[in-house]
């Protein structure tokens, strides 16, 4: 990652922090990220969700898309949901994160959790988890996991159930 870090004299505001107080010591004052729009994916079994990815330059509150970047994407589980580049989408002379026009395509196959894991050549990388639920009012992916002698169950409303030897009976608490 990219540190952009300053010192000086701001006097006229020369260093872009939107304020006149010099610096003395080293302050950071952007990176180099990559950004996804939503934060947070969530889509239906079934259904599509068009999403921003995009490689930026954070400088204070300003955010600069860097231009020509190829990036790879790595989805850790296609039977849960497939991500497709839109064919098409020019973004070249948006320079503003919030303006870019969508770029990539997630589509919802089953019900679960999905890290797909995006790359540049120069080393960037990014983990974008999207979660795949059964309708827009579920708060989580419905999942069940097994241990020795016990069951945890995530529901999709967001509740945590256990039964077996973790509470000393079958019955889900």
């Amino acid at each position: 990652m990219d540190l952009y870090i300053l010192a000086g004299v701001n006097t006229n505001g020369q260093l872009g922090t939107e304020d006149n107080i010099n610096r003395p010591l080293f302050r950071e004052v952007g990176h180099r990220e990559i950004k996804v729009k939503p934060e947070e994916i969530k889509v239906t079994v079934g259904s599509t969700k068009d999403i921003i990815i995009a490689l930026g330059n954070t400088f204070n509150l300003k955010t600069d898309i860097v231009k020509n970047v190829e990036l790879a994407l790595n989805n850790t589980n296609e039977k849960e949901a497939d991500i497709i580049e839109i064919a098409g989408v020019n973004n070249d002379t948006i320079i503003n994160m919030n303006k870019l026009n969508p770029n990539y395509r997630i589509t919802g196959n089953k019900i679960g959790r999905v890290n797909v894991i995006a790359k540049t050549k120069e080393g960037y990388f990014k983990n974008i988890w999207v979660t795949v639920v059964d309708s827009e009012d579920s708060k989580a992916a419905a999942k069940v996991e097994n241990g020795d002698g016990f069951t945890v169950t995530l529901k999709a409303d967001g509740t945590i159930w256990t039964f077996g030897n973790t509470v000393g009976k079958n019955e889900p608490e």
